[in-house]
């Protein structure tokens, strides 16, 4: 059965809905299922409407769009019951410029026909998204004033609470919080509504909306209730009455979604996870509630909570590698990159040509430490700028510093030749920069910085690069004394500019002053510094006379895991042999 395309927007419902630039409603809340469109027969068409039958033939006969659209009304307008012609109506804006003329003419159809309900329901729809809220809202209380709740089938209760649910969104974005808490105080009542999670939904949205923003109005006698005292007390009926609903088998998780949104916005997060398992309890194999779930726990910032949903869907169908590419990103959030690397592997199996992808698995690779697989990601690339600043990063990792530098420039020319300066930024120089002074192309490492402060002498991450390598090569040590100190004083905080100025001083033999930084870099350090960071103590408590301290921050050193191996492992370990005179 083929969907009118207007509706489509909902198919990436199960990972997008609930994005984080979704206002609180999830998203723009026409529903999909109300209008299909099929083979339009005679026998579709009510008994006694012959003018609807004959616009409709014509309309299969019309060649341009526009000439469809209107006699696509002539049948509505003898017909307005009939959905089919409204599903065709749907599908034919697609195809004409004019768009907003024809919309407006099915909206004054509406305004007509207040009975149509499916008609009057994609008519608020249009209202919804042009804004126009007080006609929509003038319009779905004319169109439910004319309803029998008491003869509603299953299908007019879906329409209903559609409707409703575009009335929540009005009286709240317009905060005519008495208006609608009128509104909704009347639908309460209704049987087949109070058991409908759409409208429960959207009238918990609504009123989370009225408590957070409203004034609060006073009763008119001095026992009755103020306007902010029954908003929480129906809030709470609502919530309650929510809870039993979800625990029965619901058709459509995507009704929810309010809800779960205020939950993430009020950092109920705990209420909404409590709602979705209410809902897998009556659903356990439902794998769009889990996706929800997972998405859900990934929004409220609970990414090891995710993490397991995820690996729980992966295992229940692996086949869908789309879940594999949700649990390789949330994987990546819990620092789980030796997983993420394998969930990518197995997305791009049936996904080779993603670029976007293979990048993530190259930077995955990485920081799992498989430098050499994320090498091979790379050249899956080709000559991708990104993709050669990442391989220079695992080449330099391995020690191949010549293939390293090599990468760097490949990737300076392809992200010139490409048009891509974002890539080319300070960071990147500087990271070329230490490349060359590893490399003891000292000359050259300072002519790149020098080259960036000459853009910005203002930037204290550069001054302090640059004075850091004058320093670790002996050179201009006053100069360097002056980069760092200038760098410090915009960034007093800063651990490697503490770190820095440390080394310039014990450079220069100022052996007291450098403990003094030293000692303030390992404190700004945390419980695990960095290795270079714990060596220099070393340096400089020894230069001091005081061995056993110095012997204890080599030894730390040598035990921490330097991810740039910026320390000499083999020197450090000749410093510990010479100066520990225990060692037999």
């Amino acid at each position: 059965m083929k969907r009118f395309t207007l509706a489509m927007f909902l198919a990436g419902l199960i990972c997008g809905a609930m994005a984080e630039d979704e206002d609180q409603f999830g998203g723009d809340v026409f529903p999909e299922d109300e209008i299909k469109v099929e083979d339009y027969s005679q026998t579709d068409i009510p008994k006694g409407k012959s003018e609807a039958l004959a616009a409709f033939s014509e309309y299969m006969l019309a060649q341009s769009p526009e000439q469809r659209l209107d006699k696509l009304l002539k049948t509505i307008e003898a017909d307005p019951l009939a959905t089919v012609p409204l599903g065709c109506f749907i599908r034919e804006l697609d195809n004409v410029k004019d768009r907003k003329t024809y919309q407006n003419k099915l909206i004054e159809l509406s305004e007509r026909h207040p009975g149509a309900l499916r008609l009057c329901m994609s008519a608020a729809y249009f209202l919804s998204v042009d804004k126009q809220q007080v006609r929509m809202l003038d319009l779905i209380n004319s169109c439910l004033d004319k309803v029998d709740f008491d003869t509603i089938d299953e299908k007019d209760a879906a329409s209903i609470a559609s409707i409703i649910s575009l009335a929540a969104r009005a009286y709240t974005q317009t905060e005519r919080y008495p208006e609608g808490d009128e509104f909704f105080r009347g639908y309460m009542d209704k049987k087949m509504l109070w058991g409908n999670l759409r409208f429960l939904s959207h009238a918990l949205m609504f009123y989370n909306s009225a408590i957070e923003k409203s004034k609060d109005e006073k009763g008119f006698w001095w026992f009755s209730e103020s306007s902010q005292e029954r908003y929480r007390r129906i809030y709470k009926e609502l919530q309650d009455r929510l809870n039993q609903v979800c625990e029965q088998d619901v058709s459509d998780v995507g009704d929810i979604i309010p809800v779960l949104d205020v939950c993430r916005k009020n950092k109920d997060e705990q209420y909404g996870a409590d709602i979705l398992y209410r809902m897998l309890e009556a659903s356990p194999d439902d794998m769009k509630l889990l996706v929800f779930l997972a998405v859900y726990y990934d929004n409220c910032d609970l990414a090891e909570e995710s993490f397991r949903v995820w690996q729980s869907i992966v295992r229940k169908d692996p086949m869908q590698v789309r879940f594999s590419l949700e649990l390789a990103k949330v994987a990546e959030k819990t620092g789980r990159f030796a997983v993420a690397a394998s969930a990518y592997r197995n997305y791009l199996m049936s996904n080779p040509d993603d670029v976007m992808t293979t990048g993530r698995l190259a930077m995955a690779c990485m920081r799992a430490g498989e430098f050499q697989e994320a090498i091979e990601a790379c050249n899956a690339m080709k000559d991708h700028p990104m993709a050669l600043y990442i391989a220079a990063m695992a080449y330099r990792q391995l020690g191949n510093l010549d293939k390293a530098l090599e990468m760097m420039q490949r990737c300076e020319e392809a992200a010139t030749r490409l048009k891509l300066p974002n890539l080319l930024d300070d960071g990147f120089y500087r990271n070329m920069a230490f490349l060359c002074e590893r490399m003891g192309k000292i000359d050259r490492a300072e002519t790149i910085l020098r080259k960036i402060l000459a853009k910005n002498n203002d930037d204290p991450i550069t001054a302090n690069c640059l004075g850091y390598i004058m320093a670790a090569n002996n050179r201009n040590l006053s100069d360097a004394q002056n980069l760092i100190q200038g760098a410090l004083e915009k960034m007093p905080g800063n651990t490697a500019i503490v770190d820095s100025m440390a080394w310039v001083l014990y450079r220069q033999g100022k052996y007291t002053e450098a403990a003094r930084f030293i000692d303030k870099a390992l404190k700004l350090s945390g419980k695990i510094p960095d290795a270079i960071i714990v060596e220099h103590a070393g340096d400089i408590y020894f230069a001091l006379k005081q061995k056993d301290k110095a012997l204890e921050f080599w030894r730390q050193a040598l035990r921490t895991y330097s991810p740039d191996e910026d320390i000499d492992r083999k020197g450090l370990q000749d410093k510990i042999d010479a100066a520990d005179v225990k060692k037999p």
